[in-house]
């Protein structure tokens, strides 16, 4: 299916009607400057994937420059190091702790190399974003582990991350598990998820973007009740942004995503709902752990079928029984070569 400018626009205005205004205040255009105000956030650690554009590295910013410590994580470590060093150059003559790592999504190895390399740097951790995605790649293409690459590299890889360095968010609680998904779950075909590979027989890239989604979505869900408490995990919709992510959209192009810039949000104002889930005291004082976010604020799955069809939890638990599975099978294949 091809994503048309005005489909693209139609969803994004529905969006935000539907997640609309929160309790706090926080609305749709809301920046994360102004979530951040007042924070400060010396001593604290963060890791942020896909850090070297879009929502990742105004993420990465405001978090430096609330005075955290910020694992600066893009495919390679020259993009790291030019996302670090652009960030510095941002705020002149301020000290910024910023730390440049590879890792690369698409390879199990990568994520295990990138593991232990931060926990050589024997720091804490207090903030764990998963942020990096793909989004709607034309072809079905794979990853160096063999999964369907969206799958592979939006879920499966950052789940494995999450488990490398879970040990270290425990010993460093509270901490906070940050997944970034998208009201694109949508788009998700969740019988697909019972495939063992986590994919749908016919490739259509929406379905499996949405699928990916919707796998961020249970994950947190899942994570948070695994955890023993000390650990928060949430999902977040960030809006409708133009960024590097619509790469390999086809149907649009760069005058639409002009035109459609009219009510996308800015980069800024995508980071938002990431920063507040990464940072406000609310996620612990309103018991969000597991929730779905957008905005800056607690919201709902645009799924209708989300309430019914996973209202106990029965398929969060499935799902992440399935995806060890696939996980370990994924490790072999890569590491057999």
């Amino acid at each position: 299916m091809k994503l048309t400018p005005i489909f693209v626009l139609l969803a994004c205005v529905a969006a935000y009607w539907y997640y609309d205004k929160g309790d706090n205040g926080h609305h749709v255009y809301t920046t994360a400057e102004e979530v951040a105000e007042g924070l400060d956030l010396t001593g604290r650690v963060a890791i942020v994937t896909g850090a070297n554009s879009g929502i990742g590295w105004e993420t990465s910013r405001i978090l430096a420059w609330k005075g955290a410590k910020v694992v600066v994580a893009a495919r390679s470590l020259e993009k790291a190091q030019k996302a670090a060093d652009s960030i510095r150059a941002y705020y002149p003559g301020q000290s910024l702790d910023l730390i440049p790592l590879a890792v690369d999504l698409e390879s199990l190895v990568s994520v295990e190399k990138f593991a232990d390399s931060f926990l050589e740097l024997n720091i804490p951790l207090h903030m764990l974003i998963l942020n990096a995605g793909v989004m709607a790649i034309p072809e079905r293409t794979t990853t160096k582990f063999g999964v369907e690459t969206q799958m592979g590299v939006n879920h499966v890889a950052h789940f494995y991350l999450a488990k490398l360095l879970d040990k270290k968010l425990e010993e460093s609680a509270p901490s906070r598990v940050v997944s970034v998904s998208s009201f694109a779950e949508v788009a998700s075909s969740p019988k697909c998820l019972e495939n063992p590979n986590l994919e749908c027989d016919e490739y259509n890239p929406w379905t499996a973007y949405g699928n990916s989604k919707l796998a961020n979505v249970l994950f947190a869900k899942e994570f948070q009740k695994r955890n023993n408490g000390k650990v928060v995990a949430v999902s977040v919709h960030p809006g409708c942004i133009a960024t590097n992510l619509q790469r390999h959209m086809e149907g649009i192009s760069l005058n639409s995503l002009n035109v459609l810039s009219l009510v996308f949000k800015n980069p800024t104002q995508g980071a938002a709902t990431t920063i507040y889930a990464a940072t406000s005291p609310e996620i612990f004082t309103k018991n969000l752990g597991g929730s779905f976010l957008a905005n800056a604020h607690a919201s709902r799955t645009t799924s209708p079928f989300w309430v019914e069809w996973d209202e106990e939890g029965v398929h969060s638990k499935r799902f992440w029984e399935a995806t060890e599975a696939l996980l370990a099978r994924s490790l072999e294949v890569e590491k057999r070569g």
